[in-house]
């Protein structure tokens, strides 16, 4: 026998308390994860750059440390305009 319920009485298995749990369980294991500081700039340049925030990306870009020091500044191999040519200028 097969009884179907519409919600006309209450439901056995309590959704909202599964998503909520399975939310803190989800957020406490991205929590406890390390991200270098050259990789969250590079994620946030990206982020920028897809949106169109282009005045948002120079003023980071502006106050981002070289690209020596951690690898994420802006010269970043391209990311800004996604060519990946702009870190190849001749040194010379």
């Amino acid at each position: 026998k097969i009884i179907f319920n519409f919600g006309a009485s209450p439901f056995a298995f309590d959704l909202d308390a599964f998503i909520d749990k399975e939310l803190a369980e989800e957020r406490a294991k991205i929590s406890q994860q390390e991200i270098p500081r050259g990789a969250a700039l590079a994620i946030v340049r990206q982020y920028l750059v897809h949106a169109g925030f282009a005045n948002t990306l120079k003023k980071l870009d502006a106050s981002a440390p070289p690209s020596g020091s951690n690898g994420a500044g802006p010269d970043d191999g391209g990311i800004a305009s996604g060519t990946g040519n702009e870190g190849a200028a001749s040194s010379s």
